[in-house]
């Protein structure tokens, strides 16, 4: 009883941590932010009361790591398009984004297979506003 007792504690110790390093929109910091910004005069009413919870469960950290991939994959965009902006008087952003994504692109000729799929693709997509 005791072992669980403690795993226990080391997981909510080991999850409160990770709130820490990646916190919530309920956060205070993320309320302190958003009141400065808004001139919004009652700040009591945005901070969300209810506890975190412990990521005890796998369903739980699997989300956790979802979001964490997002994240990374945020952070590797916001790199990109920043450092498009150093350059600006050197290369177009767009081809510096390209670049630094390796992509390459070529014209395809109009009989080209690729060509025909991506024209039947394009064919395919409503691209209308929908209303």
């Amino acid at each position: 009883m005791q072992k669980l007792l403690e795993k226990e504690e080391a997981c909510i110790k080991l999850s409160s941590r990770y709130y820490e390093l990646v916190p919530r929109p309920t956060s205070l910091w993320y309320f302190k932010l958003y009141f400065l910004k808004s001139n919004c005069s009652n700040f009591g009413y945005l901070i969300n009361r209810e506890p975190v919870t412990p990521l005890n469960d796998n369903g739980s950290i699997e989300n956790e790591q979802h979001l964490i991939d997002n994240l990374l994959d945020f952070e590797a965009a916001i790199k990109i398009i920043m450092g498009s902006y150093t350059r600006l008087s050197i290369e177009h952003p767009i081809d510096y984004c390209f670049n630094s994504l390796n992509i390459r692109m070529k014209s395809l000729e109009t009989e080209h297979p690729e060509f025909k799929m991506i024209k039947e693709y394009i064919g395919r997509t409503d691209y209308r506003v929908h209303e």
